[in-house]
């Protein structure tokens, strides 16, 4: 015996079974069925977009979370949302943040999960893709102020630079002719007495 009750119904059915014979002899049973309310678990209405950011971006409340995730039986509040938190990912009461550090780049796969008082759970993923940006060097050393005549003068360069100071072009762009920088960063200079001043 099968029983298919109507869409969004509930409620007590009385259901009576009869069986009979060829000697019209009929014996019958009678059986309630309760139809309760079943549970549609959440569901994602929207897919999380990826994300493409360069080094340095901060993306505040990017993502609202009632813009994703819908369920059709329980109130918003009573979800417990689980978002990944890695990569600069976080979230902030409905909202996801994207702060990755300063020095940080690359791709993460970040998932969100979404889950209701019956245990059901939905997923969904999106990726986060921060892109390298370089930083302009920095010369953060001083040179000596002062050298004296027919002595040899020598500084070394600090920079503060995102990559090996030997791929920088270093050049000596004004100064005297014969002072020079190797490709580490040591300046040479040896004064005569026509240079005092």
């Amino acid at each position: 015996t099968e029983f298919t009750p109507p869409n969004g119904w509930t409620g007590t059915e009385t259901i009576e079974i009869a069986a009979g014979d060829e000697s019209d002899a009929i014996d019958t049973d009678t059986l309630q069925v309760e139809v309760t309310e079943g549970n549609t678990p959440q569901r994602f209405v929207n897919s999380f977009e990826d994300v493409e950011i360069n080094q340095g971006e901060y993306l505040h409340q990017h993502f609202n979370l009632r813009n994703y995730i819908i369920d059709e039986e329980t109130n918003f509040e009573v979800l417990t949302i689980n978002v990944e938190e890695k990569c600069g990912v976080e979230r902030d009461g409905n909202f996801i943040n994207i702060n990755p550090a300063s020095n940080f780049n690359g791709q993460c796969d970040i998932t969100i999960e979404a889950e209701d008082q019956q245990g059901e759970t939905a997923t969904d993923t999106f990726t986060l893709t921060v892109n390298e940006v370089r930083q302009p060097p920095v010369i953060t050393s001083r040179s000596p102020e002062t050298v004296e005549a027919n002595s040899q003068y020598n500084y070394f360069l600090s920079i503060d630079t995102d990559t090996s100071i030997t791929e920088l072009d270093i050049q000596v762009t004004e100064g005297p002719e014969d002072m020079t920088v190797s490709e580490t960063g040591t300046v040479q200079w040896e004064p005569k007495d026509e240079d005092i001043g």
